[in-house]
């Protein structure tokens, strides 16, 4: 008979080869997107929050709240990943971070805005799980080779995400208000240049 039968084990290594390919795809595009979507909306938070005359204090609470959404939702990521696909766990991750950035989108006032980045870091929150199911995917000897590239595209997107963000800012947003005046020292120089004289 021509070709493999159903039970040829060089056919089921090959379904399996193409389901660790899919799994490390949904993984490489998951982390990718939940950190672009986090550093994308840094450089724009001072201003968005001038509009709803926030207190400064505000600022710091909305970064806050990233790392505290990170925190909460890892656990959560953590118990679920051996249970589910890398595939479903990546859907989650990108509709929670979704959700939470269309809320920054579209939030009236600073409470919603602290609300959506916590949600954002929820997102987020699934990173660490998806590098050790990276790591489970891979032979031993790709380990680290696997960790690695993940790391670097986390790197890239957040560089990349601060960047678009920075240049969006600098074009299309005026110069933050009072009483976010007198953080500027703590912001990047394109922040201090933002400001008109």
């Amino acid at each position: 008979m021509a070709g493999f039968s159903p039970r040829s084990p060089i056919v089921g290594r090959q379904h399996l080869d193409e389901q660790r390919e899919r799994s490390m795809s949904a993984i490489s595009s998951t982390i990718f997107v939940t950190t672009f979507s986090h550093t994308i909306c840094l450089p724009s938070i001072s201003s968005y929050l001038a509009g709803f005359h926030s207190q400064s204090i505000m600022l710091g609470y909305c970064i806050s709240a990233v790392c505290l959404g990170e925190l909460c939702a890892t656990p959560f990521f953590s118990q679920w990943y051996e249970a589910w696909p890398a595939l479903h766990l990546a859907m989650g991750a990108l509709a929670i971070s979704a959700v939470g950035s269309v809320l920054y989108a579209v939030a009236p006032n600073d409470l919603a805005v602290l609300v959506s980045r916590f949600i954002v870091g929820m997102a987020a929150g699934g990173q660490t799980p998806f590098m050790c199911m990276a790591a489970g995917l891979c032979p031993e000897h790709e380990r680290y080779d696997t960790l690695v590239a993940l790391r670097s595209m986390h790197t890239a997107a957040f560089v990349l995400g601060t960047g678009v963000a920075a240049v969006a800012t600098f074009v299309h947003t005026p110069a933050p208000l009072s009483p976010l005046n007198h953080m500027q020292h703590m912001m990047p120089k394109y922040m201090h240049e933002m400001h008109l004289p």
